[in-house]
């Protein structure tokens, strides 16, 4: 059975080895706004979302498939209940999913 992300993000031992990833159908594309980037469903072309650069930046982590433990190091200036509750809605938008490394 899969640890739900919601326990996974509130245990200690195991967050430091989450990973999440961007769905295989997701795509991240500007156009042309500086602050403004959309999720896109490849797929459908379907708009899922719009994020500024704060939320692109949490983002470009997941892509690069480095561990939670290892981004919240580097993302000291951010609180770590907030980047927990993005995580969270952007796993229930089906956007990105998680593993355990």
């Amino acid at each position: 059975m899969a640890v739900k992300l919601e326990e996974l993000l509130n245990d200690r031992q195991n967050f430091r080895k989450l990973r999440i990833s961007l769905q295989a159908n997701i795509v991240i594309k500007n156009f042309g706004k500086d602050d403004e980037v959309c999720i896109i469903d490849n797929a459908t072309d379907e708009i899922l979302g719009v994020v500024g650069q704060d939320e692109l930046y949490l983002i470009s982590f997941f892509t690069g498939k480095i561990t939670l433990g290892k981004m919240l190091e580097e993302l000291n200036d951010y609180d770590k209940e907030d980047i927990k509750a993005f995580i969270l809605q952007l796993a229930e938008q089906k956007i990105i999913h998680h593993s355990i490394s």
